[in-house]
């Protein structure tokens, strides 16, 4: 229990830490700018698979998996890249997207303009802010409760009520109605 409590104290100190980085990206960002900034923790890692998944949607128009992506880029990113401007269905197809797959693996530099995670930032890292927010919160309250528990717990372990004389008698096997008490 102690050792699930002190890995729940470092993922909230990680949480809150990289909230702490989003929220001053996203004050230095404006929100329809493509962004220059030094990727903070974990952003590397972040737009990897945002790239990835971005141009996986893009280019599959059969299935409806990517459907709830594209309504939250729709929602958190700038115009330039809903689905109507970026997704391509057919060989035949025109798209205005800013987000270009060739370009953006071309080189492996952070921020490069051409790749969707980089023209997104300020969506992404606003709501990835705000949830993880949300996160530290509840977690530092489930921290809150355990420490209580283990706190209760060692109360209890410290309370232990002290047996009478006739009990204690009556848990060695003695009759306590046979010993006189200066016998005892």
């Amino acid at each position: 229990m102690i050792l699930l409590f002190a890995g729940e104290v470092v993922l909230l100190r990680t949480a809150l830490n990289a909230s702490n980085e989003y929220s001053a990206i996203v004050g230095l960002m404006e929100p329809d700018e493509v962004s220059t900034l030094p990727y903070a923790t974990y952003e590397g890692y972040l737009s990897k698979e945002f790239n990835r998944f971005f141009f996986g949607a893009v280019s599959d128009c059969q299935k409806t998996l990517y459907l709830w992506f594209f309504s939250w880029i729709n929602e958190n990113c700038p115009s330039s890249m809903d689905q109507l401007n970026c997704q391509g269905c057919h060989d035949y197809s025109l798209t205005f997207c800013e987000a270009n797959e060739n370009l953006c693996y071309k080189t492996t530099q952070d921020g490069n303009v051409y790749c969707p995670y980089t023209i997104c930032r300020y969506g992404i890292l606003t709501y990835f802010h705000s949830r993880i927010k949300q996160f530290a919160v509840a977690l530092l309250v489930l921290l809150c409760m355990q420490l209580l528990f283990i706190l209760l717990d060692l109360m209890i372990l410290c309370y232990r009520e002290h047996d009478n004389k006739a009990v204690g008698l009556l848990k060695a096997g003695i009759d306590p109605t046979q010993v006189k008490d200066e016998d005892v």
